[in-house]
């Protein structure tokens, strides 16, 4: 019996050994991508496991540290035990590195959340591009500004390029990358003293651009001229609705884009000379309610409006409330806006309280097909009256007088609200686009505050112009 169990203990091992064997002489580019989707703690320990292996794992072309981010809150940890975990943070990346054999790296993700080091990380950056890296991607927190290398700038072989530096990243004038086709930046600077006007011209192949939270200081015009961009993303608002800064600059764009999303403040000036590839656009400005009742948006409107009429042939259109706030305040709102006969989805985000610019947007958009609202809920505001300007109320309900008699929304198809918390308001909302809207199809709603009750109590008697609508409380 023993003899017996000795004999299967061996035929287990032997299997065992074999197995491992079958592992260890897969093909190089095989194992790398293996122990590309491990932990990089886990990657160091295969370095054990034989000499093949140590060869295997400091010749692997992705080097992701993000698992090494501490998940802790560091405002809870003292300030030596903060300046403790960075350092040794910064350790195991300069002993990786350094043992990294010459072949290249593809792809290196550096995150960390503490105070590290600006000079260490420069020379991180030396030896990726020393390996001909293709995929940076740095989210960091350092103890100084970092002064960007130039041999980062004129990278040859990045393809893809995230830069996430706090407290804030200076790039130097001239910028190269002739395969960079994906970029990305945050917290970057530009000034006139350090950036030129046509700062990304030198992308040849660029289709994918993001800036967010960038400064801009003392520049007069800034200009996108790339000839391949495809998705544009500018956002310099924070959380709490804190701008950075185009407000001064005159924008240009020179490129044939197919997306763009743009949150942050309206540009003085505002040129886009290719719009007819323009299918997909998210626009807020970040205006407030407490913005609006103020004097200081009147003068708005034709910014707005320059910003507005380059999207004339868009699809698909998300627009903050906030912005068409703004713009009632104007006496000729049709003009303001162009026509948008190609738009088929519109999206209003942020709280209704205004419904005048809204309702000439609409009129607008013959062929829109699907019509939502997050947040909706009316609000009432009166300007104090003076000799000069007389009081306005805006924000008293949907004012069902202002529309025509023809059909408002023929091909609409779809009608959404979210989080609307009950607001009469939308019912009224919800009462006129029954009434128009023959080919409606659905009306969906979305609130853990009110619940279905409350809501067919107050439409199921209304007509309604489409006999196949359905209600849908999901």
């Amino acid at each position: 019996m023993e003899l017996t169990n000795q004999k299967q203990l061996k035929g287990e091992n032997s299997m065992s050994e074999q197995a491992t064997d079958r592992i260890t002489d897969l093909p190089d580019s095989l194992l790398h991508h293996v122990l590309s989707l491990l932990d990089i703690k886990e990657v160091v320990r295969t370095s054990m496991l034989s000499k093949r292996w140590y060869n295997i794992w400091i010749s692997i072309p992705t080097l992701d540290f993000r698992s090494l981010s501490d998940p802790f809150d560091h405002e809870e940890r003292t300030s030596i035990e903060t300046y403790q975990e960075s350092s040794k943070f910064m350790d195991i990346v300069d002993k990786i590195l350094r043992l990294h054999d010459t072949s290249s790296i593809q792809k290196l993700f550096l995150c960390w959340n503490y105070h590290l080091s600006a000079s260490r990380v420069i020379l991180w950056i030396f030896e990726v591009i020393r390996r001909n890296v293709e995929e940076l991607h740095l989210s960091l927190v350092l103890n100084s500004t970092l002064y960007s290398p130039l041999s980062l700038c004129t990278c040859e072989s990045l393809v893809t390029l995230e830069l996430d530096i706090f407290p804030n990243l200076c790039l130097p004038n001239y910028v190269s990358f002739p395969k960079l086709k994906h970029f990305k930046l945050s917290r970057a600077i530009f000034s006139s003293k350090y950036n030129s006007e046509q700062f990304f011209s030198n992308c040849p192949v660029l289709e994918n651009l993001t800036l967010e939270k960038c400064e801009w200081f003392d520049i007069r015009k800034f200009c996108l001229s790339t000839p391949s961009l495809k998705v544009l993303k500018i956002s310099h608002l924070d959380d709490f609705g804190e701008k950075y800064g185009l407000e001064n600059c005159a924008f240009e764009i020179h490129a044939p884009l197919v997306s763009l999303t743009y949150w942050g403040d309206v540009a003085k000036e505002f040129v886009m000379s290719n719009s007819s590839t323009l299918a997909e656009v998210d626009v807020d400005f970040g205006f407030e309610d407490y913005d609006i009742s103020t004097n200081g948006w009147f003068d708005q409107g034709a910014n707005i409006s320059k910003f507005l009429r380059a999207l004339s042939h868009v699809k698909c259109l998300t627009i903050s409330n906030g912005i068409l706030e703004v713009l009632s305040f104007t006496h000729d709102l049709m003009k303001l806006f162009p026509a948008f006969d190609n738009l088929v989805k519109l999206h209003m985000i942020h709280t209704a309280s205004n419904y005048k610019a809204l309702i000439a947007l609409l009129q607008l958009a013959p062929n829109l097909e699907s019509l939502s609202f997050s947040q909706i809920g009316a609000r009432s505001y009166e300007k104090e009256s003076d000799d000069d300007n007389p009081p306005y109320h805006y924000g008293v309900g949907w004012e069902l007088d202002l529309i025509s008699t023809k059909c408002l929304f023929p091909h609409l198809k779809s009608v959404s609200f979210k989080y609307f918390g009950g607001d009469l308001s939308v019912v009224r909302l919800a009462e006129l686009v029954l009434k128009q809207a023959t080919a409606l199809e659905i009306m969906t709603f979305i609130s853990p505050e009110v619940d279905a009750k409350f809501i067919m109590e107050n439409l199921a008697s209304l007509p309604r112009a489409s006999a196949s609508c359905v209600f849908n409380f999901p």
